[in-house]
């Protein structure tokens, strides 16, 4: 297993072999044995597993670090994050059970809990695919952001049937493209977008908010689209969830006082990002472990940018028509199927509120 950072952030290596590696050790270390100093009951450890390291995305976990060192005291237990490459790794974690939570997109899990896997969102973190479409900038003064221009171009995604592969196939086909006639390219995780943009690899790619404010900074590339934006993005994919905290079952069902204080927390970190317009405030509500990570304060201002408006969509609930009207999409069917009524569960965030005495913002896809 990994080495462990001071911030006990695990990093695991991104292929699925690896993560096999990973699950079975960590079967072996966590345990489900009850801290015997806490308050209620919690396992020795508990592991979120996470996509790559400390994307800013992930923000409300980020910023929700003093509430979560709060939990841990409180329940004898310590938060660890593993993190992958790719989200079905992060998301095989728990389903392997060398983890309990995965910080996942809406789409990965929710396919999971149709194939009957016993996995359910208990906050939505951010709404959107949470991600940005970015052409090479050579393209910019021919084809701008019309993407009906890419037609015979090269599509670039993290894997077959990911978030940003999926984003990437609705906004082609809502302008007008026949996406199975299209050239797609996996470049394997997050960190193969940039250097297959800079190479001609790909012509654009569907990317994370730190990887786009990247090939935006160097002049590698230019944003055509960016499905954080709720207002740009909905009117073409509809009223999508990103992802949020998708739990074991029976992890919430073992520890239910744990689970809501997690939650809690984790709304906690919500609302701050939430309040913050200025990047520099934003920046400063984060976890040590992630200033480490992007020293660059500026860099961050441009990301920034790209990503606040994801947490503004959302209050950490999902309501039925949205759930409903987005499980059809991403399922392809016209009807909910039974299989994933209960994915979203909607009552530990609407009990944080109350708990936490913070009023809840009012967004159109609230419960």
């Amino acid at each position: 297993m990994a080495s462990r950072t001071p911030r006990r952030f695990l990093i695991t290596v991104s292929t699925l072999t690896a993560s096999v590696a990973l699950l079975l050790t960590a079967c072996g270390s966590t345990g489900s044995t009850p801290s015997a100093g806490g308050s209620g009951q919690a396992p020795r450890s508990v592991t979120i597993s996470i996509i790559g390291q400390y994307l800013t995305v992930f923000a409300p976990i980020w910023a929700a670090e003093p509430e979560l060192k709060a939990v841990e005291q409180k329940f004898g237990t310590t938060i660890e994050y593993s993190s992958f490459g790719k989200g079905s790794d992060a998301l095989t974690a728990v389903l392997g059970g060398g983890a309990q939570i995965c910080q996942c997109a809406f789409s990965t899990s929710l396919r999971a809990a149709d194939g009957g896997q016993p996995v359910s969102m208990k906050a939505n973190t951010y709404f959107g695919p949470g991600t940005v479409l970015v052409a090479a900038t050579k393209f910019r003064a021919e084809r701008g952001a019309d993407v009906a221009k890419f037609d015979g171009a090269t599509f670039g995604y993290t894997s077959e049937g990911g978030a940003d592969q999926i984003s990437l196939a609705t906004v082609a086909r809502k302008a007008g493209l026949n996406w199975e006639r299209q050239k797609g390219v996996a470049v394997g995780s997050i960190a193969g977008y940039v250097p297959a943009l800079q190479s001609g690899r790909v012509d654009l790619a569907m990317m994370d908010a730190g990887s786009a404010a990247n090939a935006v900074r160097s002049g590698v590339g230019y944003v055509v689209l960016n499905t954080n934006d709720y207002d740009a993005y909905a009117p073409i994919g509809g009223a999508v969830p990103g992802g949020g905290l998708v739990f074991s079952e029976q992890f919430q069902k073992d520890y239910p006082e744990l689970s809501q204080e997690i939650v809690s927390a984790v709304v906690s970190g919500l609302n701050k990002v939430r309040a913050q317009e200025d990047a520099g405030a934003a920046y400063d509500l984060l976890s040590q472990g992630y200033r480490d990570a992007h020293p660059d304060r500026a860099a961050f201002a441009s990301e920034w940018q790209l990503v606040r408006p994801t947490f503004e969509a959302t209050d950490g609930t999902l309501g039925p028509t949205t759930f409903a009207e987005a499980a059809s999409t991403v399922l392809d069917t016209p009807d909910l199927p039974p299989t994933v009524a209960g994915f979203v569960d909607n009552t530990l965030v609407e009990k944080a509120y109350s708990n936490l005495g913070i009023p809840r913002p009012s967004v159109p896809t609230a419960s």
